[in-house]
């Protein structure tokens, strides 16, 4: 008697267990960060771009429409860029961008991450303004996940100062989300001027925990199912002339 239910508890523990690790993993790995380089310390890797990536710029004419660079500090690569630092430490690496409002159907920044289904996403940014021609000449970005508008954020109207924004995304049925940032704005005054911003430690992860998956459902209930059965199985009960048996 004792071995069936020294048995017995070790399937329960078992199984208690197992559901535990499942239900520990997803929402693990559902509010993990899922941007692979996006403080951009590994350089120009890990995410895609219709812009030009072009490095060796000298001060003047400076990078160019349409072109980007990773760098520690726009000044040294734009006559008239900014002299600043990235915004995750102060000493790493920042996406310089000159923008063209010629050019706003070309997808600045992507990158394709693996999600759950049925959760809350958070997409973040921080963006800075390294060069403009008057305060109308600032960046504006839209953000698209799986071609749909997400939201909207004009960059800052000074020069070197880091501003973040954010904007959420629910994944429904979704087992993969394709993100993708488009400058959107029109470069009022001289052609050319200004438009220019800088992006840094960009971020998509999950502010929901998602619906257990079917698979999950089934071991919780199979254990409350085991639970319920062993308890009657072990409980005293009494016989026919009222003594416990």
């Amino acid at each position: 008697m004792n071995r069936t239910i020294n048995l017995l508890g070790k399937q329960l523990v078992f199984a208690w267990i197992a559901a535990s690790l499942i239900a520990v993993s997803d929402f693990t790995n559902v509010h993990a960060g899922l941007i692979v380089n996006g403080d951009f310390e590994l350089h120009n890797v890990g995410f895609s771009s219709d812009y030009a990536f072009t490095e060796g710029v000298q001060p003047f004419p400076g990078l160019g429409g349409g072109q980007y660079n990773i760098v520690h500090n726009p000044s040294p690569f734009h006559f008239a860029a900014a002299d600043y630092r990235d915004h995750t430490t102060g000493s790493g690496n920042m996406m310089m961008v000159n923008a063209d409002w010629n050019l706003q159907n070309l997808i600045v920044w992507s990158q394709t991450a693996t999600v759950e289904k049925n959760a809350i996403y958070e997409f973040s940014s921080w963006i800075s303004t390294w060069a403009m021609a008057g305060d109308l000449n600032v960046s504006r970005l839209e953000v698209k996940v799986n071609g749909v508008s997400i939201g909207k954020h004009t960059a800052p109207s000074s020069r070197g100062v880091w501003e973040h924004f954010s904007a959420s995304w629910e994944s429904k049925n979704n087992r993969s989300a394709t993100i993708q940032i488009y400058e959107i704005g029109r470069e009022i005054g001289f052609p050319g001027g200004g438009n220019d911003f800088a992006l840094d430690d960009i971020n998509f992860h999950a502010t929901s925990t998602v619906v257990p998956e079917p698979s999950s459902v089934l071991v919780f209930s199979l254990c409350l199912i085991y639970l319920r059965r062993a308890r009657r199985c072990f409980e005293p009960s009494e016989s026919i002339d009222g003594s416990i048996l």
